[in-house]
């Protein structure tokens, strides 16, 4: 009895060990842009008309970094095996793909458009936390009149004199475009804090891009909470510094682990930011150690120009946001 009693153990936690691990994420970098059907001269093929704009009005000329991976080396790509696209990077001519064809890996160095194959990923998932609900927010004492209009948020908002400012024209954010890079915004599309950013069609765009095709609103609490400090509109309750801003929700972050992926996952996000003309990049994260600790940045590394995650920062600030 004991002797079957350990076997179904084995077999469950076998199990169990296969249910978490699932295809496992590589980097693959490619060797040039030299046949790509995109050119410099008709950037509206790859960036928005409010990108285009945000250049001219900077002085900042369209490069080759600007255009995007060329399609045809992702498509011979995905036909060397099974290979799924997860993300693309026109700043690093970069892809993350997902896969458990070993064969394919193997012989994909040698692909003549393929210049640099690195496994960042280990395939294990953990299961997720439930996310929080949307706190409530207890109303302060009310002393002044700025302290009756910004409630819970008086403090942050007075620190910086942003009470001051929000007087003036334009001081709310208005016209300006902001993107949010972060681990999901669960509750947005329906928290009473954020019902005027809804009805005035203010969140411009929404993209998972840790799990493409994921709803974003279903997703863990932090850049709801990041997005609160923001976007909030609840006078009396809560008001964020810049309520009248528009803005685009990305989720980069996969909050259940900490991969080297998870920085392809931001490059991919900041140049979405970037093609959507956002004015600034709000982003919450870093990244210092990871779970493969073979992937852990020194900390010589962590000098604003060697990371991955550091350079494409860097790139965004060239290309006009404030980062």
């Amino acid at each position: 009895m004991s002797r079957s009693i350990a076997i179904l153990f084995g077999l469950l936690v076998q199990a169990l060990l296969v249910a978490q691990t699932g295809p496992q994420r590589y980097r693959v970098r490619f060797t040039d842009k030299g046949n790509t059907p995109f050119s410099l001269e008709q950037p509206e093929a790859y960036l928005s008309p409010r990108a285009l704009e945000r250049r001219q009005r900077q002085g900042i000329a369209v490069d080759s970094l600007d255009l995007p991976v060329d399609p045809a080396y992702i498509d011979a790509l995905l036909q060397w095996g099974e290979i799924e696209l997860v993300n693309r990077s026109r700043w690093m001519n970069a892809v993350t793909i997902r896969t458990t064809d070993t064969l394919a890996l193997d012989s994909l160095p040698q692909a003549p458009f393929v210049a640099e194959v690195r496994r960042v990923d280990d395939g294990v998932r953990v299961p997720e936390r439930i996310p929080d609900k949307f706190p409530g927010v207890s109303k302060s004492e009310i002393g002044t009149h700025y302290q009756e209009i910004y409630g819970a948020s008086y403090r942050q908002v007075s620190m910086m004199n942003l009470h001051l400012l929000h007087q003036l024209a334009g001081g709310r954010g208005e016209g300006m475009l902001i993107g949010v890079l972060d681990s999901g915004f669960d509750g947005v599309d329906s928290a009473d804090l954020f019902t005027p950013l809804r009805q005035r069609a203010g969140i411009r765009w929404t993209q998972d891009l840790a799990e493409p095709g994921g709803d974003v609103f279903q997703r863990h609490w932090h850049g709801r909470s990041v997005l609160s400090v923001m976007a909030a509109d609840a006078p009396g309750s809560l008001m964020g510094t810049a309520p009248k801003a528009d803005y685009a929700l990305l989720r980069t972050e996969f909050e259940a682990s900490e991969f080297i992926w998870e920085e392809d996952n931001w490059i991919a996000g900041a140049e979405v930011a970037d093609s959507l003309g956002c004015d600034v990049l709000n982003t919450s994260l870093g990244y210092t150690t990871f779970e493969d600790s073979l992937t852990d940045h020194t900390y010589s590394e962590l000098d604003g120009q060697t990371t991955r995650i550091s350079i494409a920062a860097g790139i965004a600030v060239e290309k006009g946001m404030v980062v």
